[in-house]
């Protein structure tokens, strides 16, 4: 064994720290493991507790430690804190439960009950589920949209209830509309038993649309199963929602159609989501439409031949009686020949041109979706007859002629309108119906109609022919004598010509414009007439007086 004794005596300050130090650790190292011993495990969600806590105690643990202590037990520490899941704990009052219980669909909350359960039941499982973590920790989970109630027992039999209701997760339906429309700001969501309820202002009718659509289908997801859930006993008030509202129903089959509001596969206590639209539009767009409709009727008359006069028609038919009294028909006839029986042949010339003019410009301002109506022209009742029990009856039916507009403009984005437009350009025609029923004889009224109807799409103050037609009806009739009018050359004094001819032309144009009221009234036309004077009106013959002299106002 070698000597120590001369190595302890020249070494004696060092062992003694080495033995110092050793003791220490080994002192140390006995704690810590008392302090990470491992508890009997119970439950998976009854180990779970908040973070925020574990948080403040790790803090307020670190702020204690001297500086000197060891860190890097305390970075083998901290991670195991942080380590922990997030579990949201309400905490209520002894021998108190809340009466009604809100959760969104797809979270989940930790319900601490003020007794020991013994047993629960849900009513409607495909609302929601739980799970009985401890005797008074209830995890509930909202599956889908509707309402159902929880029944708790406690260890002596008594039982609570707990309505509950699963709501949209509004905020994954706000995060959409933020990157859908990120220029809306001011849209509000509210949840109201399973319905989207949208407030709030838009910039305008496209948008508000959008969202509406946009809602619809973020409901459709949540909804489970297909079919329409029961029958109809009320109808919604809400036009937006669509559907029916039944307190009760029975599941059925078939494709899930948002506009009714159906939830398939659901139990009778369920409530049907809906999209409740109170959205308000904050500048609502108008559009003033301008239509010009433009139509000539060219008509054409020639008229040559011989045709037989009696005696009651002498008078009449000759040259000086047509050019100077000026004949109805505006025909010159020469009378040829009459003998005592007083008949005899006329030869008639007649030519007869006419042009009609039609040029109507409707302007009329009507909101974006809208419809606006415009006519000029007047209204003809035509009598219907039918027979009854007692008799035949007549009734009227009322038509309308004249120049007609009907058009429904649609704002779109970026100036842009969409326009439903059908135009209508009416008129009495002058051969009338000859109706017969019976023994009697009824003339009715013809009514010519030339209408277009189509949709168009345009910019601001842009024009566009919507519509055109070009007619030209050409009518020729001979009547001549038998025989006789097929003699070359003389054949021309046995019949008689006419030539007729209708050319129609119609253009119709129109052109929206976006605009807005003023404040400020426009002029009328009537603001600057002044009545004449009696000297003005009688020496001068005027129709209207001069205005008086402007005041001038002299500054101050």
């Amino acid at each position: 064994m070698p000597n120590l004794v001369p190595f302890y005596s020249g070494h004696r300050p060092w062992v003694v720290a080495c033995l110092f130090w050793s003791c220490s650790q080994g002192v140390w190292a006995l704690e810590t493991r008392e302090s990470l011993t491992v508890k009997p495990a119970v439950d998976a969600s009854a180990r779970a507790e908040s973070r925020a806590p574990v948080k403040r105690v790790t803090k307020a643990t670190n702020d204690l430690q001297p500086k000197g202590s060891d860190k890097k037990s305390a970075r083998t520490a901290q991670p195991k804190a942080l380590a922990q899941p997030v579990v949201v704990k309400s905490v209520l009052p002894a021998n108190r439960l809340p009466v009604v219980l809100d959760i969104a669909a797809g979270r989940a909350h930790v319900l601490v009950l003020p007794f020991a359960a013994s047993r629960v039941a849900v009513g409607n499982p495909q609302v929601a589920d739980f799970t009985l973590v401890k005797n008074n920790e209830l995890y509930i989970l909202g599956k889908s949209v509707g309402a159902t109630n929880l029944i708790l027992w406690d260890k002596t039999g008594e039982s609570r209830t707990v309505n509950l209701t699963v709501g949209v997760n509004l905020g994954v339906f706000a995060d959409v509309l933020s990157r859908v429309l990120p220029h809306e700001k001011d849209i509000k969501l509210t949840s109201a038993s399973g319905s989207i309820v949208l407030s709030g202002m838009v910039s305008d009718a496209i948008a508000a649309d959008s969202v509406v659509n946009l809602a619809q289908a973020f409901l459709q997801q949540l909804q489970p199963g297909s079919g329409f859930g029961g029958q109809a006993s009320a109808l919604s008030s809400n036009p937006q929602a669509g559907g029916n509202n039944s307190p009760s129903g029975t599941p059925g089959s078939g494709a899930t159609n948002p506009q009714a509001g159906g939830l398939g596969n659901l139990s009778a206590n369920s409530q049907r989501a809906q999209v409740i639209n109170l959205m308000r539009i904050r500048d609502p767009q108008q559009v003033m439409l301008d239509v010009k409709i433009a139509e000539i009727s060219k008509t054409l008359l020639d008229k040559l031949g011989v045709k037989g006069v009696e005696r009651g028609d002498l008078m009449r038919w000759n040259i000086i009686s047509n050019v100077v009294g000026g004949a109805s028909d505006g025909s010159l006839g020469v009378l040829l020949g009459a003998g005592v029986t007083g008949k005899g042949a006329m030869l008639e010339a007649k030519k007869n041109d006419g042009l009609v003019k039609i040029l109507a410009e409707p302007t009329i301002v009507a909101m974006s979706g809208h419809e606006g109506k415009f006519l000029v022209g007047g209204k003809v009742f035509i009598p219907i007859t039918q027979n009854g029990g007692n008799g035949p009856t007549v009734t009227l039916d009322e038509r309308e002629f004249g120049v007609g507009l009907k058009f429904v403009p649609t704002v779109l984005d970026g100036g842009r309108v969409s326009l439903r437009v059908a135009s209508e350009v009416s008129e009495i025609s002058k051969e009338p119906l000859v109706m017969s029923v019976g023994t009697s004889t009824s003339i009715l009224p013809a009514i010519t109609t030339r209408n277009v109807s189509t949709t168009v799409q345009l910019r601001d103050n842009q024009s566009l022919v919507i519509g055109g037609l070009m007619r030209n009806n050409i009518t020729e009739s001979i009547k001549a004598f038998p025989l006789l009018g097929e003699i070359p050359i003389l054949g021309a004094l046995f019949r008689s010509t006419e030539f007729n001819s209708e050319l129609t032309e119609l253009i119709v144009v129109v052109s929206p414009r976006l605009v807005s009221a003023t404040d400020k009234p426009p002029s009328l036309p009537t603001d600057n007439f002044v009545p004449p004077s009696r000297a003005q009106l009688l020496l001068e013959g005027k129709m209207e007086g001069s205005p008086p002299p402007a005041q001038l106002v002299p500054k101050k």
